[in-house]
């Protein structure tokens, strides 16, 4: 007898977040939609976070736990969950994040009644204790849901809120692993699978992204400040041309734009400004004053980095 695929499975790539998971595997257990697998990969943690997911799985057999040897970085780790999904739609769920109980339910909800292949979510920006601090609009000046197509100048949801068929994955694959240890890995797939598969938004926060100073995404990397810039050039040659030096292989040219925008002064005072802005956004007050004070040794002549000193003061006297 075939064994029955279950309809989606939640991949949780998971790192050195023993204070959060627990509360992560209990969002997806308590989705209204249950014919789900959850797969945790532990990326070779320190701290306790597999031992609190194996105890989970040792009393809810939709769960499995994987425990990586070795370190495999964040893009690694996603792509070996994505080798085991069974599933025949994919989510994801950050091991730091939470989703509300009605989240899966309303995507697949997307996907049968829009008869789409890839839906996402608006969210909630958490604190570091887990309190709504944040509800992000997201809608880019539109009312309600709708369809995402491509060329857009920028998503309008964060990709963690992903959730895409089986058949997305086939076509597009998995992630390239030139962003490990970077950022932008997600949106370069995301803008790929989006040039053939339109997108719908539910506008409405099923998600909630918690501002964890130790995560992927917010431990610093210099090469991160230009990942934006080299995202967009990628962008602009696929519009042209259906294609771009990522796809071609074409690594030493990416590595000689990375470095003229390494090299540039000016350009890379302004990114670290927005990066101290980010911080500031995040309540994360001394990253943003080491970071603005690299803005200004890089060029001290940028005078947005003063109104963002300001931005600082102002919000730091009101925390």
């Amino acid at each position: 007898m075939v064994e029955k695929r279950v309809t989606v499975s939640i991949l949780m790539p998971a790192y050195n977040t023993a204070p959060f998971i627990a509360e992560a595997i209990e969002s997806i257990l308590a989705q209204t939609f249950t014919d789900f697998e959850l797969l945790i990969s532990d990326d070779a943690s320190t701290d306790a976070t597999f031992e609190i997911a194996q105890t989970f799985a040792k009393t809810d057999a939709r769960i499995k736990v994987f425990k990586q040897a070795q370190n495999l970085g964040f893009v690694g780790n996603k792509n070996f969950l994505l080798q085991q999904a069974s599933g025949d739609y994919i989510a994801w769920q950050d091991s730091d994040d939470i989703s509300y109980p009605e989240r899966i339910k309303k995507q697949m909800d997307a996907i049968v009644g829009f008869k789409v292949a890839i839906t996402a979510t608006n969210l909630n920006r958490l604190s570091h204790n887990g309190n709504t601090w944040q509800q992000v609009s997201g809608n880019r000046g539109a009312a309600g849901s709708y369809l995402v197509k491509w060329p857009v100048a920028n998503f309008p949801f964060m990709f963690a809120t992903l959730l895409f068929s089986r058949k997305v994955f086939e076509r597009w694959g998995y992630f390239n692993n030139y962003f490990n240890g970077l950022i932008g890995e997600d949106f370069y797939w995301t803008m790929k699978a989006n040039a053939e598969f339109p997108i719908y938004y539910v506008n409405e926060a099923l998600y909630g992204y918690r501002i964890n100073y130790g995560s992927a995404t917010n431990v610093f990397n210099e090469r991160k400040l230009v990942m934006p810039r080299v995202l967009y050039k990628l962008m602009n040659q696929y519009n042209l041309k259906q294609t771009d030096w990522l796809e071609q292989g074409r690594f030493a040219e990416l590595a000689a734009y990375e470095a003229r925008l390494l090299n540039d002064r000016r350009f890379m005072s302004e990114q670290y400004r927005v990066w101290a802005a980010k911080a500031i956004d995040n309540l994360d007050f001394a990253r943003a004053k080491a970071l603005l004070a690299k803005a200004l040794k890089r060029w001290p002549l940028n005078v947005n980095c003063l109104r963002t000193y300001f931005y600082y003061l102002r919000l730091r006297t009101n925390k």
